[in-house]
């Protein structure tokens, strides 16, 4: 018998139809938005890919967020020239924000404690930094100047986070900064936008 996951959410809140909520025994979903579940790998570990890949992707694809090029399944995708910050590479959103960015053809620097530095770089970032570090965010800065940046994605939204995020963009030129969680209302640099990121059921 074949298992399989959801690869977004259970729609019963947007459809408003008991048949596609979450939390029963059985659900309807469509055959795109399922994915068999390998055998070595745990229901446990395998609900936590819908919410990590629908969130990291909704960041990085949808229209008036980052809008990067959609990603390929290839070893070796054509390089864009691009470069994205990813806060928090070892999160679960920022694990799979790292791996989609990197299938898009972009260079990605993130973060990450130092024991998560052989982890997010085996998922492809070609730069990770100590988030603790005093220096962190002058050693970003150092990093990405020069470089084409499409923009930053927090997957951890702290206030702290947010203020380290918003100054890099703001002090690499500005630009665009994506959140898990909602952006501070106000307080952000006149050249950084953040906007939370969430999939629009509507399509």
């Amino acid at each position: 018998m074949l298992r399989y996951v959801f690869c977004r959410h259970a729609l019963g809140r947007a459809t408003g139809d008991s048949k596609h909520g979450a939390f029963q025994l059985y659900t309807v979903g469509n055959e795109v938005t399922l994915s068999p579940i390998p055998d070595t790998l745990p229901f446990e570990n395998a609900v936590v890919l819908p919410l990590a890949i629908s969130t990291a992707a909704a960041g990085l694809y949808q229209k008036g967020f980052l809008e990067l090029p959609y990603p390929t399944v290839t070893a070796h995708p054509q390089p864009t020239g691009k470069t994205i910050l990813v806060w928090g590479g070892s999160s679960s959103v920022g694990g799979t924000a790292v791996q989609l960015a990197v299938a898009s053809g972009l260079e990605v620097t993130s973060t990450a404690s130092k024991r998560n530095f052989d982890y997010v770089k085996a998922l492809g970032a070609g730069h990770v930094l100590d988030y603790s570090e005093p220096t962190v965010v002058h050693d970003i800065v150092r990093l990405l100047k020069g470089k084409e940046l499409i923009g930053a994605y927090d997957a951890i939204s702290s206030p702290e986070t947010m203020d380290a995020t918003a100054e890099i963009m703001s002090r690499v030129g500005g630009g665009k900064i994506v959140t898990v969680l909602a952006p501070p209302a106000k307080g952000l640099p006149s050249n950084v936008t953040a906007i939370a990121s969430k999939k629009d059921y509507s399509a």
